[in-house]
């Protein structure tokens, strides 16, 4: 763990000093990486006074087997409803998601920050894990289908984590530092009541158009055999409305 520590505090340096170099200031979150950056102030939604956005999206999937002889057709159905609230320094956001009428998982995250300023922030709830290069939302992956399913569990996904982190963003160099219930990693994660996960990454924005994140995760249970750890890495290419991307 030591090792891999070192070497995402070393793209850490290397990214602090590529921006003192090249000038990158804050002002850049456009072109910049997102990690631990404050994106509630940036996100697009419908404005219900001077505090409160909305934003959402309804996600319909149709499709037709025939090797399904009992239900060849099915038709499902998600809606979700993002709650933004800008009372700066503090923001909070409320993500709520219903999907076939089943309410059993309506909250996905809710969570607060506090910003001690446009670079350091303090985030605490339940919030969207930070490990791997794809979103969260239906409407942030570049692909949504079952033509690869083999019937061999869910899609591998990001997941929700309770806890609190350090996030630091400053257009060029972004980095996380988080301690949670869980992580998800173990197949009995609902039952590590006794444990506890932390996860760290860290990003770089080289120049507009191409990024790269390492991080890991950490995840301790009652007892030795329930202690996952997670390694993930990616770098990004996107010039333009191409998007070539490597991860691991």
């Amino acid at each position: 763990m030591k090792k891999i520590v070192s070497f995402v505090l070393s793209l850490a340096f290397a990214g602090s000093t590529f921006a003192q170099m090249s000038g990158y200031s804050s002002s850049s979150y456009s072109e910049g990486t997102a990690l631990g950056s404050n994106e509630t102030l940036t996100a697009d939604g419908i404005a219900l006074g001077n505090a409160v956005k909305l934003r959402g999206y309804i996600d319909t999937i149709f499709s037709h087997k025939e090797s399904d002889t009992s239900n060849p057709t099915d038709i499902s159905a998600s809606a979700d409803l993002d709650v933004l609230v800008d009372l700066s320094p503090v923001t909070a956001e409320v993500h709520l998601n219903l999907s076939d009428g089943n309410a059993s998982n309506l909250l996905e995250q809710a969570f607060g920050r506090y910003s001690f300023n446009q670079d350091l922030h303090l985030t605490f709830g339940k919030q969207l894990t930070v490990l791997g290069f794809e979103g969260d939302e239906a409407t942030d992956l570049y692909a949504v289908t079952t033509a690869f399913d083999r019937g061999i569990g869910d899609r591998p996904g990001r997941t929700y984590v309770e806890g609190v982190r350090i996030n630091y963003n400053n257009g060029l160099f972004g980095l996380v530092f988080g301690v949670h219930d869980t992580y998800g990693l173990h197949s009995n994660a609902a039952d590590l009541d006794d444990g506890m996960a932390i996860d760290l990454a860290a990003s770089v924005m080289f120049f507009p158009g191409l990024e790269a994140q390492l991080g890991f995760a950490n995840e301790n249970g009652a007892g030795e055999e329930d202690d996952s750890q997670q390694f993930n890495g990616w770098i990004a290419w996107n010039p333009g409305d191409l998007t070539l991307a490597f991860e691991f």
